[in-house]
């Protein structure tokens, strides 16, 4: 048993040698294979037209003209694309323009009253915010309340007597 285990691993030692082994490549092995190469270009060269392919001038030819619409293609695509970012650079510039600039705010009776400055306006007062605002401030990505939630207002109104 144990010399039938010793000739395995020797068989198997060798065929792996053996399988190891590799062929050398010459150029005279691949002279062969460049012959038909060549002689197949050569019929192809010659059999164009019965083949059904366009010649090498026509397909040259082809080949320069799709490049130069590709070209004026491209800049096309591009004359397009900056005119498209001047359009919105000029629209971020007008909406800039008529944005305001700076903002007071006056409180008046517990409410605040909003002033903006708008650079070729002046100061205008925005009349569609009279609501009530909670006093607090922003911290920590939070806003922290300092005050009542609803305005203060008295228990018994005072009348006009």
């Amino acid at each position: 048993m144990r010399y039938l285990f010793l000739t395995f691993v020797f068989v198997l030692a060798l065929s792996a040698v053996g399988i190891s082994q590799t062929r050398t490549v010459t150029n005279n092995d691949l002279a062969s294979y460049r012959e038909k190469r060549l002689a197949a270009e050569k019929e192809l060269r010659e059999n164009y037209e019965k083949l059904g392919f366009p010649s090498p001038e026509v397909r040259a030819g082809r080949n320069a003209q799709a490049a130069k619409e590709l070209t004026a293609l491209s800049a096309k695509i591009r004359a397009e694309r900056l005119e498209q970012e001047r359009r919105e650079a000029d629209l971020s510039r007008a909406i800039q323009a008529a944005w305001p600039t700076e903002t007071r705010i006056v409180w008046v009776n517990g409410l605040p009253n909003y002033y903006y400055y708008y650079p070729n306006y002046g100061w205008r007062y925005n009349t569609r915010s009279r609501e009530y605002v909670q006093p607090g401030y922003f911290a920590g990505g939070m806003f922290i309340a300092t005050g009542p939630r609803n305005p203060m207002r008295p228990v018994f109104p005072l009348r006009n007597r």
